[in-house]
């Protein structure tokens, strides 16, 4: 097994009272999503494509903890993915 190179110093950050990681500001105890994660999915076009509904159902998906009744909002979208072409109303 390698070692890691912890020779980057301008790569290390200790003794932080808060980090992002993994698209979430951590600090204070409290866990947040990163506000331009969170612009993303807000401003994710109106989806009319069945993979178009796919990429914006990927990315909500990461912050599905974070979502009170993430799985039961979703679901219809989910069922709509399982059509051919493009969305229709």
């Amino acid at each position: 097994m390698k070692k890691p190179d912890l020779s980057k110093k301008s790569k290390c950050q200790m003794f932080q009272t808060k980090v992002e990681l993994l698209g979430f500001k951590i600090g204070n105890g409290k866990t947040f999503a990163q506000s331009n994660k969170i612009d993303a999915i807000v401003s994710f076009p109106l989806p009319t494509t069945v993979k178009n509904l796919k990429r914006f159902l990927g990315l909500t998906n990461y912050y599905r903890n974070r979502v009170p009744n993430y799985a039961r909002i979703a679901a219809p979208l989910y069922d709509r993915t399982k059509e051919k072409g493009t969305i229709e109303d």
